[in-house]
């Protein structure tokens, strides 16, 4: 085999080596992001009743906060 052919034989492992390395970083990346997404609406309904519960306190509409409130269903602040 030419020494040239050897060469690129190695370059194209090495370079499939940090392909792999790239990849398995990657999917990392995405598996915090999914953890993100699932902790988000959780802190969004924190956010809403700390709001709600601020609006209790100061004597203004709870309506002011409606805008925190994250889609989907969530119980009422008690």
């Amino acid at each position: 085999m030419p020494d040239a052919t050897f060469q690129s034989a190695q370059q194209l492992v090495a370079h499939l080596k940090a392909s792999l390395d790239s990849l398995h970083e990657s999917a990392k990346l995405r598996n915090d992001v999914r953890d993100l997404d699932d902790q988000l609406p959780n802190l969004q309904y924190k956010d809403w009743a700390a709001c709600i519960e601020h609006a209790r306190c100061a004597g203004t509409p709870e309506s002011d906060c409606d805008d925190l409130k994250p889609a989907g269903d969530w119980p009422d602040v008690p």
